[in-house]
């Protein structure tokens, strides 16, 4: 059994993609992270995250204690290793570790001695309670992990390399039935090779619709719609019941599920639920959940000087992402208002509602803002749950009461 855990280095890191969601929830590539693993080590896969982000993942996949004492061995994995090597799989007994993060344990199940303290230590990047939690000592093994996430545009840089993995995993596991065969893609525009392409039998592709694979895959996933003229480069996916729209979609473009999409997007990940439904650029950037983009709204992914992007890791934390090309981070819930021009490396929280007021959106948007400049309003509280709820009526869905409590949390905390 594969058990994938979240650590508060990550979590702190990741926000404010982390503060409603766990880690293995956020994409790059395909898959999501627990489903990679899956596909990649053939094993059944639990995860373990922080009790107020567990309404994400069904019941059937958290960790419980009955699901230990049933197998005889355990490979932990953090969930920021997005792409594990084998070495987490051979190395038994032991624990991997990488810059004060724990990235793996692989021990056997006879040897916990306490559950509890173990899954307190990985979280806590704390090796010594885990092998405290242990009958018996393990090895520890420091590592250099490829495809590990550190910050959030580790996300986007991973994720065309992930793609083209993903469609390697996936092209020999998925139901051909399910897919358009041969003969029904001859209506369709391909440039390159044509085996590179994987269209659901659900999904409508319409006319003049141009599909490149000259740079990788491109994966249209069951009921989305891709209208007339658009353009589509691999690596790509659409996701499951997306609309895309007289859009251009650049190499490295990742959309997820429910989303609705016009406009340019280049090397970009637009998470389930969010709309850029209009013209506008949106590059090198990730958009959580729920988030809405106006028209023409455009963001900057390189700095006139072609030095390396800084970006905001919290209020008082600047880093150097040492990358000359780095966009936008848009939190879940957030709105972009028309003809927002939003600065290179701009981080946006959780929330927001920005609009235009003569300038660029600089570098760090807190939570809740309201605006298009400093110093930002904050959000009434009423008006924001009003608008959510909207939302999730909007498209059928409920809005979860844990998720509800979580965001007033988050309010009163910011």
């Amino acid at each position: 059994m594969i058990v994938v855990f979240e650590d508060i280095k990550t979590i702190n890191n990741l926000e404010p993609f982390s503060l409603l969601r766990p880690i293995h929830d956020l994409k790059s590539g395909y898959l999501p992270v627990v489903e990679r693993l899956s596909f990649l080590f053939g094993s059944e896969v639990k995860v373990t995250s922080r009790a107020k982000v567990d309404y994400v993942f069904p019941e059937t996949k958290i960790l419980r204690y009955q699901d230990v004492m049933r197998v005889d061995r355990i490979i932990f994995v953090n969930s920021a290793y997005l792409y594990p090597e084998k070495e987490i799989i051979e190395n038994e007994n032991s624990i991997t570790t990488y810059n004060g993060q724990i990235v793996s344990l692989n021990i056997e199940t006879k040897n916990i001695d306490k559950l509890e303290l173990l899954l307190e230590g990985v979280y806590e990047n704390d090796s010594e309670k885990v092998i405290n939690s242990l009958r018996s000592k393990i090895e520890e093994v420091p590592i250099k992990p490829k495809n590990f996430v550190e910050y959030p545009w580790d996300l986007v840089y991973f994720n065309t390399f992930l793609m083209k993995k993903d469609f390697e995993l996936m092209r020999y596991h998925l139901i051909n039935e399910k897919l358009m065969r041969e003969s029904d893609l001859l209506g369709i525009d391909v440039e390159g090779d044509r085996d590179l392409v994987f269209i659901s039998k659900k999904a409508e592709v319409s006319k003049n619709v141009f599909i490149d694979t000259g740079s990788g895959p491109v994966f249209i996933d069951e009921d989305s719609q891709i209208g007339p003229f658009t353009l589509i480069e691999g690596a790509s996916y659409v996701g499951k019941r997306s609309k895309i729209s007289q859009a251009r979609l650049r190499e490295g473009t990742n959309i997820r599920s429910v989303c609705k999409v016009s406009g340019e997007v280049e090397e970009s990940i637009i998470d389930s639920f969010s709309n850029k439904n209009h013209e506008g650029f949106l590059g090198h950037s990730y958009v959580g959940q729920w988030v809405n983009i106006g028209a023409m709204a455009t963001n900057s992914d390189l700095k006139n000087t072609y030095d390396n992007v800084k970006v905001f890791i919290g209020p008082r934390k600047v880093v150097d992402t040492g990358l000359l090309k780095v966009g936008c981070f848009v939190g879940d819930f957030s709105k972009i208002g028309i003809g927002v021009l939003v600065n290179t490396g701009t981080m946006i929280g959780l929330g927001a509602n920005i609009f235009f007021e003569g300038e660029l959106v600089r570098k760090l948007v807190p939570n809740f803002a309201w605006g298009g400049k400093e110093p930002y309003k904050k959000f009434p509280l009423d008006r924001f749950l009003s608008m959510v709820k909207v939302m999730f009526s909007r498209r059928n869905k409920e809005f979860p009461k844990t998720l509800e409590e979580l965001l007033i949390e988050i309010y009163n905390n910011s």
